[in-house]
């Protein structure tokens, strides 16, 4: 039961919206064996600014190297 593919959880530390504990809870419960949890420290609820767009594809980008689809 649950989620066991690979797994990339994305949080902005300044998110009005979700909390820290709200999001290492998805992450604690998510069964899947290959799962990233990214934080970005400047961040809210809308990850991808200007200012994290580097960061944001840097992170998708290797999640999906080390996870490829079948």
């Amino acid at each position: 039961e649950g989620i066991t593919c690979p797994a990339l959880v994305l949080f902005g530390e300044q998110d009005n919206r979700v909390s820290r504990e709200e999001i290492d809870e998805i992450y604690t419960n998510l069964k899947s064996a290959s799962k990233v949890l990214k934080v970005y420290p400047q961040a809210g609820h809308n990850l991808f600014t200007k200012e994290n767009k580097k960061q944001w594809i840097n992170d998708v980008s290797s999640f999906i190297k080390a996870n490829p689809h079948p």
